[in-house]
């Protein structure tokens, strides 16, 4: 269904009228959104939260301790089509209120503006965290005015590209903050704020989400749904082994969808994405996950995951299910998606559980969303026929309700007392037991403490459980006692909890209420506690081996094939590698061999010279400038080490195609490159394609050539220097279609 002319006037009509109302005053009356064109399931209610004169690009969104909104704009983001002037400090922080109590935003202020393409924010410790690259700032709230700021991070998103930087900055149930497309967690202590750096790869792309239990969610563009089936850090401990499942496990193959039109996508010519009414098949631009953890919604919807497909105008709901450790996803809807639309200017970008218990949609509301870095040709010609750079302007925040429960008014955390703020860490709705925790903490309450602990016993309530013993974590109140209490009363999910707060300090004895507790874990043999089991042994065997093989062991050898539970004691047995193999020799059954090559892998990565990551021996052409084009428009999807990233790129680290005559990989540069390819032997068959540069705007011939010559001197084994001269006497080169396949591309070079 093409874009109606008729759209694109009503369109137009309504930006000039909001940009004449934002310069007057913002207490205006919000123009009537028609929400006819959008298609939800039949047991919900879409309403318009906010909209344009409030709002405008919005991207990141967190709700106060009133419930009133802040959002960050990020106007700068492709104003027009060929996205200049997106250095301009454009974006703001606003705060959003509802001040005739009628649920809908209708008062608008400014907190920051002069920002520049700011991407994230958190509300936390009575001030705001928020990103502005390449910075990570905390500003403090004087009332509903900025107070002193304070750098935490000048490195929180170097380099890459605006659709590739860190964001989604998310407090987790273990009070460290996250974020999407980072390997940095961040902490405040005092007035010192705390980063430590992950030894992971980068989680997803746009978008960090977590289940009740503390497994973080994430996605790229192309896949939609990945998951950290622990805790974070608990599967990387180990410098010298890297996890092959566990940490970006990929639990959503099925990346099919079902928008409502036809749809302008930037992949649209490669064969198999769209459909015969030229109706886009499968995700290309997949991004900001939700979990829902409310209470608004049915109970069958608890622990879902929605996701957004702005590239079909769309959100989409899938089902978990979990057995033995591991999740399974599968699409709720068969041909149809949980919220559809034929508004070609409805860009869903992030999803967020509410005060209520519904769930919001920040909708960026704009044409053009492909960033210019990977705009084809191809998209800019369906852009500029279906007029999509004249939507700008807009923004909006929409709330999915259930019509089967009415929607309760929003808590005002900012007068409950500390008391009250203990009874919603067992509450039904996962956001309000999350700020319960945040301002427990904020407020340091340890006069509490005993009403935390009994929430903490509380064994009808393993949700609220969860919650109690975090907040006693961070109070640094657990002890021994209680902790061996909780273990006897209550469930699997929680007694895993339990054996992880319990374990000793690093290099101290474990005491014997410690291992008579995971001596009776061992005993109760569940999947969860066996897990978190494989997870703690290896630590403990610094000082008691012979407490902690024997139950390992046994663990092992029950389930050989469960790479999960060896990848944990992996983690756990860093540092003491050889020693557990050469009691694994003497103790594995026949049909376990897996552990026995895992450690014998891990050893020989120990024992082996470090890598360097980047060549140091390079001349100006491939030098500094060749590693900021690298870091901008490749390590993204190639990683900062050329190692590749599971599932998204193939490594350049040693490849052939890096290796030998340059004009394979020029080409490859210049005209882009679509899947299947063989890396060194190896298939890789990734959904996602490397766009061309050689229409970049703001690439010349010299930027590609010292682009390459960093890529050859840092990933190759024979050092070259790559002329601009090179780069030109290829760029007229046309592949048989809009990118290359390695079939084409070795055609093109016995020419």
């Amino acid at each position: 269904m093409p874009f109606q002319i008729s759209t694109i006037l009503n369109y137009t009509i309504l930006a000039s009228f909001i940009l004449l109302s934002n310069c007057s005053n913002p207490d205006v009356q919000e123009p009537e959104i028609k929400l006819e064109s959008y298609q939800t399931q039949p047991d919900f209610n879409l309403e318009v939260i906010a909209s344009e004169y409030l709002i405008e690009a919005p991207v990141a969104m967190d709700f106060d301790e009133k419930g009133r909104i802040w959002v960050v704009e990020m106007n700068g983001y492709m104003p027009n089509i060929d996205g200049t002037n997106e250095d301009k400090p454009t974006g703001r922080i606003v705060i959003l209120e509802d001040l005739d109590n009628d649920g809908r935003m209708d008062h608008s202020k400014v907190f920051l503006d002069k920002l520049v393409l700011p991407r994230a924010l958190l509300l936390v410790y009575g001030g705001i965290l928020y990103a502005e690259p390449p910075n990570l700032w905390f500003i403090e709230r004087n009332g509903d005015q900025p107070g002193q700021k304070q750098l935490v991070d000048n490195q929180y998103a170097i380099g890459g590209n605006v659709e590739h930087q860190p964001n989604g900055l998310t407090r987790h149930l273990d009070n460290w903050i996250y974020s999407a497309r980072s390997t940095a967690r961040y902490k405040k202590e005092g007035k010192r704020w705390i980063k430590e750096v992950e030894p992971l790869r980068f989680r997803g792309q746009w978008g960090l989400t977590f289940d009740d239990y503390g497994r973080l969610f994430y996605n790229d563009n192309s896949n939609p749904l990945y998951a950290d089936l622990m805790n974070p850090n608990i599967l990387t401990r180990n410098n010298y082994h890297t996890p092959k499942k566990g940490v970006f496990e990929w639990i959503m193959p099925d990346r099919r969808i079902w928008p409502l039109h036809s749809t302008a996508v930037n992949r649209g010519y490669i064969e198999g994405n769209l459909d015969s009414l030229n109706i886009l098949k499968n995700f290309t631009s997949s991004c900001g996950p939700a979990i829902y953890r409310g209470d608004q919604f049915p109970e069958k919807y608890q622990g879902n995951a929605f996701v957004c497909g702005p590239e079909g105008n769309l959100i989409k709901r899938f089902l978990i299910s979990e057995k033995n450790n591991q999740l399974y996803c599968n699409q709720a809807y068969e041909k149809e998606e949980f919220l559809a639309s034929t508004d070609e200017g409805f860009r869903p970008v992030n999803l967020y559980n509410s005060p209520e218990g519904c769930l919001y949609i920040l909708d960026f509301h704009r044409g053009v969303i492909q960033h210019k870095i990977y705009m084809t040709a191809y998209l800019r010609e369906q852009i500029l026929e279906r007029k999509l750079d004249t939507i700008v302007h807009f923004g909006r925040i929409l709330r999915i309700s259930s019509r089967k429960k009415p929607i309760p008014a929003i808590t005002d955390f900012s007068i409950l007392k500390n008391e009250a703020l203990v009874d919603l860490i067992g509450h039904s709705n996962g956001y309000l037991r999350d700020k319960a925790q945040q301002f427990l903490i904020e407020r340091k309450a340890f006069e509490v403490a005993s009403l935390i602990e009994k929430e903490a016993l509380d064994s009808t309530n393993p949700k609220g459980q969860i919650h109690a013993l975090w907040t006693l974590n961070e109070f640094n109140f657990l002890s021994t006692n209680l902790l061996r209490k909780v273990f006897e009363k209550s469930k699997p999910k929680v007694q895993a909890l339990v054996l992880w707060l319990m374990q000793p300090p690093k290099n101290t004895d474990p005491s014997p209420e410690l291992l008579s507790t995971y001596t009776e874990a061992h005993e109760n043999n569940h999947p969860e506690t066996n897990l978190m089991l494989c997870s703690l042994l290896g630590i403990i065997a610094n000082k008691r081996p012979d407490f902690s093989f024997p139950i390992l062991q046994k663990i092992l050898n029950n389930n050989p094939q469960d790479t999960l539970l060896h990848e944990a004691a992996l983690s756990s047995l860093s540092n003491v590698e050889e020693s557990f193999l050469a009691y694994s020799k003497e103790h594995t059954n026949a049909h376990n061999q897996l552990i026995t090559s895992y450690l014998k892998a891990t050893i020989q990565k120990k024992n082996a010279p470090p890598k360097q990551q980047y060549a140091v021996n390079l001349n100006k052409d491939g030098g500094t400038n060749g590693l900021d084009l690298y870091r901008k428009h490749c390590e993204s999807c190639h990683g900062p080490s050329g190692a590749g990233i599971p599932n998204l790129a193939p490594p350049l680290y040693g490849s052939e195609w890096v290796e030998g005559d340059p004009k394979k990989l020029i080409l490859i540069v210049l005209h882009g490159l679509r899947g299947p390819i063989h890396v060194n032997e190896k298939l890789y068959n990734f959904n996602n394609v490397m766009p061309g540069l050689k229409n970049h705007p703001d690439l010349t011939d010299q930027h590609i050539a010292s682009l390459l010559s960093f890529v050859r001197n840092a990933f190759g084994k024979e050092p070259l220097n790559i002329k601009k001269e090179q780069i030109q006497a290829l760029r007229e080169i046309e592949p048989p279609k809009p990118l290359f396949t390695e079939e084409s591309l070795k055609k093109q070079l016995d020419q």
